[in-house]
């Protein structure tokens, strides 16, 4: 009967813009029976893209909202994740409504947490969310600050996904605002402040609404204004927060700490080995350890390593292999030592101890490696880089801080100089 007809139009969810471009067919059919629509295909960027198929009954009985010729697509972007039917109709104003009661009966935040009590170390999770029956523009204008806590993100800041929770007996569509998880670094009263949500919300009034006939319950109904004048529709902007959470960190025991305790929560197991076993005066060795696990993977420090005497051990070179998406966070983390021995012989490596707190088992736990034989033999004299380039590196770095007042001079004249030639240039083209 009509088409094809083109639309275009755009949604904007907390500062995130989307557009489309959608062609549309009415269709009427000229008897009962089972149709299918066909795929339609499109092509952008180079590719192409196909549609699903439809199929529709027709049957004798008339249907519902019959006759209608609104648009097949008001506003709605068909490239996002089809909308939850739903059945609220509070944007209505009716006569005598206050507009600012019904926000306050139809929309808040909440910040909900895993957890109110937790050791040192332990993570929590923590999601801010934005309850609501309303028609809104919503964006977050203050983030809570965590003090007090290391934080991992567990969304996508434009994640616009929504739930259907209820809440003494009310169904409400929810948006996660923030989502996080929180390792506390210290014991006590931890309060995890509000988040700001800034809404700008859109009433229909009521005698404008039911101009609209069967539209306003359909489910596309929430996209209908844009056939209502202005005067059909009032707009109030509230920014809703939260109430405070209070996280209640236990300190770890006191008692039977290990020796080996460097903070490590969580449940972990540890891996050592040397690169090679034999080697020469002139050679530096390399000692890996793994640590794997769950916990707080991204707080734990390199254990301590006795080493033999007559060996020399550098700082340890640090890889990360984590899975922060989970709770807690999971992973690996490898921790490489570059060492070298100043005589030959044999040196036995003792085990590497790693000890850590369980919160699960609520006790101290701790895992060790064998000892480690290797052999160096003499050498001819030639250092490998490695050595020359340390200390290549902590030459520089001393004689940077010793004559540290020179350098600043030096760069302080360098400036003055530029300046002076950046001025007499500006007289010369004022000439």
């Amino acid at each position: 009967m009509s088409g094809p007809n083109q639309e275009s139009g755009m949604t904007a969810i907390n500062g995130v813009v989307k557009q489309y471009v959608a062609i549309s067919f009415i269709l009427k059919p000229k008897g009962p029976g089972t149709f299918t629509i066909p795929a339609a295909t499109a092509k952008a960027d180079g590719k192409s893209y196909k549609s699903n198929t439809v199929t529709v009954k027709v049957t004798n009985n008339v249907a519902p909202n019959a006759g209608s010729n609104a648009s097949i697509l008001p506003g709605i972007n068909p490239f996002d994740d089809p909308p939850r039917e739903t059945s609220f109709n509070d944007y209505i104003l009716k006569k005598g409504e206050n507009a600012a009661d019904k926000i306050n009966r139809n929309m808040f935040v909440k910040l909900q947490t895993d957890k109110t009590s937790c050791y040192v170390g332990e993570p929590v999770v923590a999601a801010y969310k934005l309850y609501t029956r309303l028609k809104s523009e919503s964006n977050l204008v203050k983030n809570p600050s965590f003090s007090g806590f290391s934080v991992i993100d567990l969304q996508q800041p434009d994640n616009a996904n929504y739930t259907r929770e209820t809440v003494s007996g009310r169904d409400y569509n929810v948006y996660v605002i923030r989502k996080v998880q929180l390792y506390p670094l210290q014991s006590g009263s931890l309060v995890l402040e509000p988040a700001q949500i800034e809404n700008n919300i859109q009433f229909i009034k009521e005698e404008y609404a039911s101009r609209q006939g069967g539209l306003i319950d359909d489910v596309f109904s929430e996209f209908a204004e844009a056939a209502i004048p202005p005067e059909g529709i009032e707009r109030q902007k509230i920014t809703l927060e939260n109430k405070p959470v209070t996280i209640i960190v236990k300190p770890l025991p006191s008692e039977n700490v290990p020796a080996a305790f460097k903070s490590a929560v969580g449940s972990f197991t540890l891996k050592a080995g040397l690169e090679k076993t034999s080697f020469s005066t002139d050679d530096a060795g390399k000692l890996h350890v793994m640590i794997e696990g769950k916990g707080n993977l991204q707080l734990i420090t390199a254990p301590d390593i006795k080493w033999p005497d007559g060996v020399e051990a550098f700082e340890p070179a640090v890889v990360e292999d984590l899975q922060k998406l989970t709770v807690p966070v999971s992973g690996k983390k490898l921790l490489t030592w570059d060492f070298t021995a100043a005589k030959p012989g044999n040196y036995i490596l003792p085990p590497v101890v790693f000890s850590y707190f369980d919160p699960a088992a609520g006790r101290y736990k701790t895992d060790s490696t064998k000892p480690i034989a290797f052999t160096v033999s003499k050498g001819t004299g030639k250092k490998e880089n490695i050595v020359a380039a340390n200390e290549e590196k902590k030459n520089w770095l001393n004689n940077f801080f010793s004559n540290r007042r020179w350098v600043v001079s030096a760069v302080a004249g360098l400036i003055a100089l530029s300046l002076l030639f950046w001025l007499k240039r500006d007289k010369r083209k004022e000439k």
